[in-house]
């Protein structure tokens, strides 16, 4: 990871200016995929943890949703298992063929998250999901605010940036709204600048969900 240091001497807002600039939001995130569209339309509450997409990596979800009382946990992540099948068998193929083949089987990376083979239940108890839901009610996760609103580090302290960390995505999903929550690094900047309980309640989620909905490849940027 590679880390630079900036002691705010002069000017506070410069800080604040530059991660405002390395992080446009809107651009990290998937955004609103026929995934959420669908527990929008057919649950009462849904909490979405999002995994951006990272170089080739498409993003990655972990699902947390309640109707009627039935709690259920989901992930989606695309894999593509059979690939190495196809690339072990390169030379047997003429290199346009192999090469227009491989770039096909690639293309449901591109493909915005949906309810399809790669959207999968998780083997949790039900009883399990329930007591998360019951203890995850606890954090009014409507009630955060994020980076957007509430700045890595108070004004006028001394702490390190970071360049090139990673992202905590939450989805709030009901009926009637979808609410999106951006946390860059938290791990990072709780470390420099300890306290922010709408960070903590973030990292405490990813924790969480880690241990109730694991994902096949562990997810961690």
């Amino acid at each position: 990871m590679k880390t630079c240091y900036l002691i705010l001497l002069f000017s506070v807002s410069i800080c604040f200016n530059s991660l405002c600039q390395t992080h446009e939001y809107e651009k990290v995130t998937s955004g609103i995929t026929p995934m959420h569209l669908f527990f929008k339309q057919y649950a009462d509450s849904t909490i979405i943890l999002e995994f951006p997409k990272y170089e080739d990596d498409p993003a990655v979800y972990q699902v947390l949703s309640k109707d009627k009382g039935f709690v259920n946990g989901f992930k989606y992540q695309p894999i593509d298992t059979t690939y190495r099948n196809v690339s072990n068998r390169s030379k047997s193929m003429a290199p346009e063929f192999f090469a227009q083949l491989s770039a096909r089987k690639m293309l449901y990376k591109l493909r915005p998250a949906d309810i399809n083979i790669f959207f999968k239940m998780t083997q949790t108890k039900t009883d399990s999901l329930k007591n998360l839901w019951q203890s995850i009610t606890k954090m009014q996760l409507w009630r955060m605010q994020d980076d957007r609103d509430y700045p890595a580090c108070s004004e006028g302290s001394t702490f390190a940036t970071v360049t090139d960390g990673g992202y905590i995505i939450i989805h709030l999903i009901t009926r009637d709204k979808i609410k999106t929550l951006f946390y860059y690094a938290p791990e990072f900047y709780e470390e420099q600048c300890p306290g922010n309980e709408h960070r903590k309640n973030a990292l405490n989620l990813a924790v969480l969900f880690e241990k109730y909905i694991p994902l096949e490849r562990k997810i961690w940027r």
